[in-house]
Protein backbone atom coordinates (compact mmCIF):
# COMPACT_ATOMS: atom_id res chain seq x y z
CA UNK A 1 0.00 0.00 0.00
CA UNK A 2 1.24 3.37 -1.07
CA UNK A 3 1.59 6.08 1.31
CA UNK A 4 -0.91 8.63 -0.24
CA UNK A 5 -3.44 5.27 -0.32
CA UNK A 6 -2.41 5.12 3.81
CA UNK A 7 -3.29 8.76 4.13
CA UNK A 8 -6.39 8.53 2.46
CA UNK A 9 -7.81 5.78 4.19
CA UNK A 10 -6.56 7.45 7.39
CA UNK A 11 -7.75 11.00 6.96
CA UNK A 12 -10.21 10.93 4.27
CA UNK A 13 -10.10 12.28 0.59
CA UNK A 14 -7.87 15.67 -0.09
CA UNK A 15 -10.23 18.36 -1.07
CA UNK A 16 -7.97 21.36 -0.58
CA UNK A 17 -4.17 21.52 0.53
CA UNK A 18 -1.36 24.12 0.98
CA UNK A 19 1.25 24.92 3.01
CA UNK A 20 2.37 28.03 5.66
CA UNK A 21 4.16 28.42 8.40
CA UNK A 22 2.61 26.36 11.55
CA UNK A 23 2.52 30.40 13.24
CA UNK A 24 3.54 33.93 11.97
CA UNK A 25 7.01 34.90 13.08
CA UNK A 26 7.47 38.10 14.16
CA UNK A 27 10.56 40.73 13.92
CA UNK A 28 12.00 41.92 16.89
CA UNK A 29 14.52 44.63 16.71
CA UNK A 30 17.00 45.49 20.04
CA UNK A 31 14.47 48.46 20.31
CA UNK A 32 11.66 45.56 20.81
CA UNK A 33 13.78 43.38 23.32
CA UNK A 34 14.84 46.58 25.26
CA UNK A 35 11.10 47.92 25.43
CA UNK A 36 10.03 44.72 27.01
CA UNK A 37 12.95 44.18 29.24
CA UNK A 38 12.20 47.12 30.90
CA UNK A 39 8.31 46.34 31.17
CA UNK A 40 9.36 43.16 32.24
CA UNK A 41 11.56 44.51 35.37
CA UNK A 42 9.18 47.41 35.88
CA UNK A 43 6.10 45.02 36.56
CA UNK A 44 8.44 42.79 38.65
CA UNK A 45 9.73 45.87 40.85
CA UNK A 46 6.13 46.85 41.33
CA UNK A 47 4.88 43.19 42.49
CA UNK A 48 7.74 43.64 45.10
CA UNK A 49 6.62 47.38 45.69
CA UNK A 50 3.09 46.50 46.25
CA UNK A 51 4.11 43.26 48.23
CA UNK A 52 2.79 40.99 45.93
CA UNK A 53 5.43 38.39 45.43
CA UNK A 54 3.04 36.17 43.59
CA UNK A 55 2.61 39.04 40.43
CA UNK A 56 6.25 39.11 40.51
CA UNK A 57 6.84 35.07 40.58
CA UNK A 58 4.23 35.05 37.95
CA UNK A 59 5.58 37.61 35.49
CA UNK A 60 9.08 35.90 35.50
CA UNK A 61 8.23 32.86 34.52
CA UNK A 62 5.70 34.05 31.40
CA UNK A 63 9.13 36.04 30.91
CA UNK A 64 11.40 32.96 31.28
CA UNK A 65 8.70 30.72 29.27
CA UNK A 66 8.48 33.69 26.24
CA UNK A 67 12.35 33.72 26.26
CA UNK A 68 12.86 30.39 25.68
CA UNK A 69 10.40 30.20 22.87
CA UNK A 70 11.85 33.55 21.86
CA UNK A 71 14.33 31.91 18.94
CA UNK A 72 12.09 29.07 17.49
CA UNK A 73 11.38 29.52 14.46
CA UNK A 74 8.14 28.18 12.28
CA UNK A 75 8.24 24.92 10.62
CA UNK A 76 6.29 25.19 7.27
CA UNK A 77 3.51 22.33 7.82
CA UNK A 78 1.46 21.07 5.37
CA UNK A 79 -2.18 21.61 5.51
CA UNK A 80 -5.02 19.84 4.26
CA UNK A 81 -8.94 20.00 4.28
CA UNK A 82 -10.10 16.34 3.12
CA UNK A 83 -13.47 14.83 3.75
CA UNK A 84 -13.24 13.47 6.99
CA UNK A 85 -11.40 16.65 8.99
CA UNK A 86 -8.34 18.85 8.62
CA UNK A 87 -5.12 17.52 8.75
CA UNK A 88 -2.86 20.58 9.93
CA UNK A 89 0.89 19.46 9.91
CA UNK A 90 1.22 16.12 12.21
CA UNK A 91 -2.23 16.60 13.49
CA UNK A 92 -5.36 15.91 12.76
CA UNK A 93 -8.97 16.92 13.61
CA UNK A 94 -11.57 15.46 12.00
CA UNK A 95 -15.01 17.42 11.85
CA UNK A 96 -17.01 15.69 14.83
CA UNK A 97 -13.92 17.09 16.89
CA UNK A 98 -14.61 20.88 15.52
CA UNK A 99 -17.10 22.85 17.09
CA UNK A 100 -16.87 26.00 15.16
CA UNK A 101 -14.28 27.86 12.44
CA UNK A 102 -13.91 30.97 11.77
CA UNK A 103 -11.82 33.02 9.31
CA UNK A 104 -10.13 36.33 9.79
CA UNK A 105 -8.80 38.21 6.39
CA UNK A 106 -7.58 41.21 6.92
CA UNK A 107 -3.95 41.31 4.49
CA UNK A 108 -1.20 41.60 4.93
CA UNK A 109 -1.92 41.43 9.17
CA UNK A 110 -4.27 38.31 9.37
CA UNK A 111 -4.77 35.61 7.09
CA UNK A 112 -5.70 32.61 9.39
CA UNK A 113 -8.60 29.93 9.64
CA UNK A 114 -9.74 29.70 13.49
CA UNK A 115 -10.95 25.90 14.93
CA UNK A 116 -12.78 25.86 18.36
CA UNK A 117 -11.91 22.48 19.11
CA UNK A 118 -14.59 20.63 21.57
CA UNK A 119 -11.90 17.99 23.09
CA UNK A 120 -7.93 17.67 23.79
CA UNK A 121 -6.23 20.01 25.86
CA UNK A 122 -5.71 22.91 23.12
CA UNK A 123 -9.10 24.28 22.48
CA UNK A 124 -8.44 26.98 19.58
CA UNK A 125 -6.32 26.78 16.97
CA UNK A 126 -4.94 29.64 14.14
CA UNK A 127 -4.04 27.88 11.14
CA UNK A 128 -2.40 30.82 8.82
CA UNK A 129 -4.25 30.29 5.48
CA UNK A 130 -0.85 31.80 3.40
CA UNK A 131 -1.67 32.62 -0.18
CA UNK A 132 -5.03 30.50 0.30
CA UNK A 133 -8.15 31.32 -1.20
CA UNK A 134 -10.32 32.29 2.21
CA UNK A 135 -13.88 31.93 0.06
CA UNK A 136 -12.91 28.30 -1.17
CA UNK A 137 -11.91 27.23 2.18
CA UNK A 138 -14.86 28.73 4.03
CA UNK A 139 -17.12 27.35 1.20
CA UNK A 140 -15.69 23.75 2.08
CA UNK A 141 -15.70 24.02 5.71
CA UNK A 142 -19.07 25.18 6.39
CA UNK A 143 -20.72 21.81 4.31
CA UNK A 144 -19.27 20.31 7.33
CA UNK A 145 -18.53 22.52 10.43
CA UNK A 146 -20.78 25.28 12.29
CA UNK A 147 -19.36 29.12 11.01
CA UNK A 148 -18.69 31.49 13.62
CA UNK A 149 -20.05 34.31 11.39
CA UNK A 150 -19.11 37.90 11.89
CA UNK A 151 -16.10 37.00 14.36
CA UNK A 152 -13.10 39.24 14.36
CA UNK A 153 -9.98 39.45 16.28
CA UNK A 154 -10.37 39.86 20.04
CA UNK A 155 -8.88 42.73 21.93
CA UNK A 156 -6.17 40.27 23.52
CA UNK A 157 -5.62 38.63 20.20
CA UNK A 158 -5.00 42.59 18.58
CA UNK A 159 -2.96 43.37 21.77
CA UNK A 160 -0.75 40.16 21.24
CA UNK A 161 -0.20 40.94 16.95
CA UNK A 162 0.69 44.42 17.70
CA UNK A 163 2.92 43.68 20.88
CA UNK A 164 4.76 40.72 18.76
CA UNK A 165 3.93 38.21 21.47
Amino acid sequence: MTTENKNQISYGTPLIAWQAPEFLEHKRGPVWVFVMSVLVVGLILYGILTDSIAFSVVVVLLAVVFFLTYNHKPEIVDIVITDAGIKFGPRFYPYEDIGLFWIIYDPPHVKTLNLRITRGVVRQIAIQLGDQNPAEVRALLSQEVSEWKNRTETFSEILIRLFKL
